[in-house]
């Protein structure tokens, strides 16, 4: 299988959302895995509270930029939310995220995640 991975830049309330309403639509009955990077400044509760009841499991990553959220911290986040999250070191292989077409890749959070991320492309 080839991995496609969903990018979004959503990183507030709206944004979140937005993106939630999205991946039913076009992705009705799959598993949605996130890879998720996200500011400490941000809505992250928020963003969280939003995403995490469609999220299969999470992979949380650092973004490169000094307001990174702990990605220990956003994990404990996310697993409070009842979903399975692991942390990923810096080089991870997208490949291995997703292993069936069941399964939708949604990296989110920041911006400067996604750069990071379609530089390896």
């Amino acid at each position: 299988m080839q991995l496609e991975p969903f990018a979004d830049k959503r990183h507030n309330r709206q944004g979140a959302a937005v993106l939630r309403s999205s991946l039913e639509e076009y992705f009705p009955g799959k598993k949605i895995t996130f890879l998720l990077g996200i500011l400490a400044d941000k809505e992250v509760d928020i963003i969280l509270d939003e995403l995490m009841p469609i999220a299969d499991k999470c992979y949380v990553t650092s973004v490169p930029n000094p307001r990174t959220m702990v990605p220990d911290d956003l994990a404990k986040m996310i697993e409070s939310r009842g979903v399975k999250a692991t942390v990923l070191e810096k080089d991870y292989p997208l490949e291995d995220l997703c292993k069936d077409e069941t399964e939708v890749l949604c990296i989110a959070g920041s911006l400067y995640l996604i750069k990071d991320i379609t530089l390896k492309f």
